[in-house]
């Protein structure tokens, strides 16, 4: 009866120790923010949905591919309301990047309303995104009637931004 009490609590005890080392942190969500988008950002993440060509992640597809230009570029949100972004050696060598670029920033200007941006493009097209906040980092969140390729999809785009 002993060895089984002793067996019993080892048993125990090694569930709880398992059960509280698997015990993950919740994931803090992203929040809503007001905080202004105007300065350089280097773009971190961009994820589609749905899926285009069966990639969800843009940035890390395009890395993967040899495309680091997302990673490389500084998007400038200026006082005037235009968009611009730096063109560093990488890009010259990234087609699939420069289409992703020009789709979403190229010609672009913006205004910007408490948690929202709206952007506008050089077809005057305009696309309403949710700012939200995570950590030192600035999501914006926006639906297009097209996909990353051109074609006409309703595309949700998150844009994972880092101050510079």
């Amino acid at each position: 009866m002993i060895r089984f009490s002793r067996f019993l609590w080892v048993i125990l005890l090694s569930v709880g120790i398992v059960g509280l080392d698997s015990c993950q942190k919740a994931k803090p969500e992203p929040e809503l923010t007001s905080a202004t988008i105007q300065g350089n950002w280097k773009i971190a993440g961009l994820s589609v949905d749905p899926a285009f060509q069966g990639v969800t992640d843009l940035a890390a597809a395009l890395k993967f591919l040899g495309e680091t230009c997302l990673a490389d570029i500084v998007v400038s949100f200026k006082t005037d309301g235009t968009i611009s972004y730096d063109r560093p050696a990488s890009c010259a060598s990234a087609p699939i990047s420069q289409q992703v670029l020009q789709l979403l920033f190229a010609g672009a200007k913006y205004t910007e309303t408490g948690t929202t941006v709206t952007l506008t493009d050089a077809t005057n097209t305009q696309t309403v995104a949710t700012k939200t906040t995570l950590g030192g980092s600035m999501q914006l969140r926006a639906q297009r009637d097209i996909n990353p390729g051109g074609a006409p999809e309703k595309t949700t785009y998150i844009i994972t931004l880092t101050r510079q």
